[in-house]
């Protein structure tokens, strides 16, 4: 703490303002709930510089530490309540989601073709119609070349 040059005898006077009051069970319920360091620092009152000094000073771990733990702690009430939802409720959309997100799970819908592949297509344009003409259908091998649909 740095100490002012005008001293007295009875009393010592401290240079600066007094510091802020953090009431750490409301940072806390903000981190929880996925709040930023910035926003927690805005919400009570503080630059958000001041906020990371003092959570080094009074709770003796970086923000960057002491924020992980809480975000974690509000993703592991998160996911219990969505499983709750999917699993006791029978939420069908609520199990779906959790399938294709936390079991990797998807929908196929296309055709995926990687490196060259050979596939036969039968021309049904030179098919006669009429079923006493011979029914020969013309079939060709094509190579089919991998296109890039992310462009």
């Amino acid at each position: 703490m740095r100490r002012s040059s005008l001293q007295s005898e009875d009393k010592i006077m401290v240079a600066g303002r007094p510091k802020a009051p953090i009431d750490w069970d409301v940072v806390d319920k903000l981190l929880v709930a996925g709040c930023l360091g910035t926003e927690v620092a805005a919400h009570i009152g503080i630059h958000h510089d001041t906020f990371y000094d003092r959570c080094r000073e009074e709770k003796k771990v970086s923000f960057t530490v002491y924020s992980f733990e809480k975000r974690s702690k509000g993703h592991s009430i998160l996911r219990a309540a969505q499983f709750d939802e999917a699993v006791r409720k029978r939420n069908i959309t609520m199990l779906i989601w959790l399938g294709k997100n936390c079991l990797l799970q998807v929908d196929k819908t296309g055709l995926e073709i990687s490196g060259q592949s050979k596939i036969s297509v039968i021309n049904y344009s030179d098919i006669p119609i009429k079923p006493w003409v011979d029914n020969k259908k013309q079939i060709e091998t094509v190579t089919v070349e991998p296109i890039d649909v992310a462009s």
